[in-house]
């Protein structure tokens, strides 16, 4: 029976631009070996690995959500201040490409929690 998701694999085309993007969210170098480095934060594990393709098409995806391929759409995370991270990506120099990286909204949800929002693609 599943108890919960052990990883995340996640496939770039820069595995060091990675790790210090990672880092930069709050994530620290679990382990490293010959296919790639976990990235741990709390109980959220990211394995980030290079892809050996020299020259990879590149993942396209919409903010719609339905107009989108099969797979796996986007991650989450939770955060504090989801205002004040952001505001830190963009003081060290993290920009985001595609889209609008300013959508941001609050909203109340059914278990009357509010949450805020980022979007942010990088490459």
């Amino acid at each position: 029976m599943v108890q919960g998701i052990d990883n995340i694999g996640i496939c770039a085309t820069d595995l060091e631009r990675s790790v210090r993007f990672y880092r930069r969210l709050g994530f620290a170098e679990a382990y490293r070996n010959e296919r790639g480095v976990m990235m741990a934060a709390g109980r959220v594990q990211l394995f980030l690995f290079q892809t050996r393709r020299s020259n990879p098409t590149p993942v396209s995806r919409e903010l719609g959500l339905f107009g989108n391929p099969p797979g796996i759409d986007h991650i989450s995370f939770s955060v504090a201040d989801v205002d004040g991270l952001y505001g830190n990506l963009m003081q060290a120099g993290v920009r985001p490409s595609g889209w609008s990286s300013s959508i941001a909204s609050t909203r109340s949800i059914s278990s009357g929690l509010a949450w805020s929002a980022r979007w942010m693609r990088t490459t």
